[in-house]
């Protein structure tokens, strides 16, 4: 609309629009610069740091070779610390960036649409209309709180809902990357690629199937919160952190709500599918470290012959027993033992034969053996029996010819007890064993 035709007064009001606009817009603009600034130079800091570190490397040191070997790879790993933490940050920055660069220009758009409205209530009012004949213009986002609006943004046409769930899915994309590095420290390369999948799919799925997978999410992190609550480790920040990291997802739930799929009933099935497949196997990948530990027996593990094989697939339940009973399997550190006495039971093993409290012990699951070496107490002892003393347990291999347990290596305090072994999965008899 051409200024010469206004009234004076609707002039001036359009002006002042204008300036207020621009000047809440500099306002506004403050923080930018200052995030461009830090995805410029965070990488190159964090690099910097890298080769601070790596001068530190070829330090003269003297030991074993393996010991050296050792001790470079460690200084390797701490060097790269500096450098992964400036490429995080200066990522995040620049997304932040970006995503506020748009938000600016959008929030540009709609102060000068609501200045022109104004100018045209303005003159509706001067020829005569009544405000209800007047066009409508609503409060611009740009008043509203900026962490609010990452959370739960108000959401006016499609391209809104179309720049959320983008953003959305570059969040999913970053919680995969993260995701495999947790698990890539960690040994289990498999898994962390796994749960990179889900989340990728995720991500991928979140224009197209937005509550499908919004919810998905929103399960996997329910479920590993009730893991981390049920596990025996404490809790720390970075569960409080996972605990949070859903809530950038909000925008991507809300602003998929009501929005439908054009692909054919069957792609939608198929992609539930999918979805359901990998979210199992990511709340599985999960539950392995936090709840279950899965160990491998070594080749030379025949200490539980023929309960556990060398080679077996190990699952134990990782909480510590609250009640121990005789005859079940329990984990010291890395290796399954069984208990056979409780504090305050007297022990005794002779030609092979188990006997507690003086009673003979029937052991369907015990490998006997005749060796006078594998007697207890031996005949050097000069006592007829063993008796546990308080707060600690008589524990025995099943290979009875393996001696390294209770007989030589003594009792065992209960804070050392670790959790119950529940399954094994035999290789070599192609089986899964309950453990008893």
């Amino acid at each position: 609309m051409s200024s010469s035709c206004l009234p004076y007064a609707i002039q001036c009001a359009e002006i002042a629009a204008r300036v207020e606009a621009t000047n809440f817009q500099q306002r506004m603009k403050r923080g930018l610069m200052s995030l461009a600034s830090i995805s410029a130079t965070a990488a190159l800091f964090g690099f910097l740091g890298t080769a601070v570190g790596l001068t530190n490397i070829f330090q003269s040191t003297t030991g074993p070779r393996s010991g050296i070997m050792a001790d470079i790879a460690r200084r390797v790993s701490e060097s790269m610390a500096p450098g992964f933490l400036g490429l995080s940050v200066a990522l995040v920055a620049f997304w932040f960036h970006r995503y506020l660069s748009g938000q600016l220009r959008r929030f540009d758009l709609e102060m000068k649409a609501a200045a022109d409205d104004l100018t045209h209530y303005l003159m509706a009012y001067r020829a005569g209309l009544g405000a209800q004949d007047a066009p409508r213009f609503g409060s611009p986002r740009i008043y509203r709180h900026a962490l609010l609006e990452l959370i739960w943004p108000r959401l006016v046409s499609d391209g809104d809902r179309d720049s959320v769930l983008r953003v959305s899915a570059w969040v999913c994309f970053a919680y995969g990357v993260a995701g495999f590095l947790v698990y890539w420290d960690l040994h289990r390369v498999v898994s962390g690629w796994i749960v990179f999948c889900f989340f990728a799919y995720a991500g991928w799925l979140m224009r197209r199937e937005p509550v499908a997978s919004a919810v998905a999410i929103f399960g996997y992190f329910a479920v590993v919160l009730v893991l981390c609550f049920l596990s025996p480790f404490e809790l720390g920040t970075a569960e409080v952190l996972l605990g949070l990291a859903p809530v950038l997802l909000i925008r991507g739930l809300k602003a998929g709500v009501g929005r439908g799929s054009a692909a054919k009933k069957w792609v939608r099935v198929m992609r539930s599918l999918l979805l359901a497949g990998l979210y199992t196997g990511a709340c599985a990948v999960v539950c392995v470290g936090t709840i279950f530990a899965l160990d491998k027996i070594p080749p030379y593990g025949t200490w539980m012959y023929p309960t556990i094989r060398p080679g077996d697939w190990v699952v134990a339940w990782m909480s510590p027993p609250t009640h121990v009973f005789r005859g079940e399997l329990l984990e010291t550190g890395w290796f399954p033992v069984r208990v056979i006495a409780l504090p305050g039971d007297s022990v005794r093993i002779e030609g092979g034969i188990l006997f507690r409290n003086g009673v003979a012990v029937r052991e369907p699951y015990a490998n006997p053996t005749t060796n006078a070496l594998a007697d207890f107490p031996g005949p050097s002892n000069g006592e007829k029996a063993f008796l546990v003393p308080e707060g600690r347990y008589f524990v025995l291999n099943d290979n009875r010819s393996e001696l390294a347990d209770s007989r030589n290596d003594g009792t065992v305090p209960r804070k050392d007890l670790g959790g119950r072994l529940i399954l094994a999965w035999s290789p070599e008899r192609r089986s899964v064993v309950v453990l008893r």
